[in-house]
């Protein structure tokens, strides 16, 4: 996730931005990211709630979420942070800018998304998505994170 704007973009993508760039978020979900999470996804949650909408698994599924995730964006960045000493070079800075392409393309996939999750009803709507994509098991291992998650991502 980058500050970079581009013309055309969803909702989505904006609030995306708009919640990276508050740092102690960004931390936040960075730390998360570190465990194996997927920050789009973890966007896409809260972003959900604010919709009063419950996170699909099945969609996430269907649309290719993870393999995408794993299979080019992961790389991407991979690849960014071994030049990360040298971000003056050419190359880091282009693969910086494939791997917010392909993050803002795994954003237009979960937007896609949005309109077939339903429709839910209640306070504790944040903590249901993000139980129903970290599941209980993380969420238990990782409590003080997941407070700190739930805590930021509900500022926005």
């Amino acid at each position: 996730m980058h500050d970079a704007i581009k013309p055309g973009q969803n909702p989505f993508w904006l609030y995306s931005v708009n919640v990276w760039q508050d740092a102690a978020t960004r931390e936040v979900l960075l730390q998360w990211q570190d465990v194996g999470a997927d920050i789009n996804v973890l966007l896409f949650c809260a972003y959900l709630t604010r919709q009063g909408r419950v996170l699909n698994l099945d969609l996430l599924g269907r649309a290719g979420i993870e393999h995408w995730q794993r299979s080019v964006v992961q790389p991407l960045r991979e690849a960014r942070m071994k030049l990360q000493a040298e971000k003056e070079n050419p190359v880091y800075q282009q693969l910086k800018q494939q791997e917010l392409d392909a993050e803002q393309h795994e954003q237009e996939l979960l937007a896609s998304l949005e309109a077939d999750c339903e429709i839910h009803d209640t306070q504790d709507l944040l903590a249901i998505n993000l139980h129903l994509y970290l599941g209980s098991a993380l969420l238990n291992a990782e409590k003080e994170k997941a407070q700190q998650l739930m805590e930021r991502l509900g500022c926005f």
